[in-house]
């Protein structure tokens, strides 16, 4: 999981990691902005979450199972 995934950094993380693994990216838009991320919205690996990393509800559904998660 990759949560801020429309900064740049975080983006590319999110390009590579989707290359052999499944990823979903939360990110509340606060600071990034969704064209950063159009060119993953697609991809068969990769889930887009608008919501905040601080709703624990949102986490307590997007967690479990998660191996690693990038902040």
């Amino acid at each position: 999981m990759v949560a801020g995934g429309s900064p740049a950094r975080a983006q590319n993380l999110a390009d590579t990691l989707a290359q052999h693994h499944d990823v979903i990216i939360i990110d509340n838009l606060a600071t990034g902005r969704r064209e950063k991320i159009e060119h993953l919205l697609d991809h068969p690996r990769v889930t887009f979450i608008e919501g905040s990393i601080t709703d624990l509800d949102l986490l307590a559904e997007t967690f479990p199972g998660a191996d690693g998660i990038f902040h």
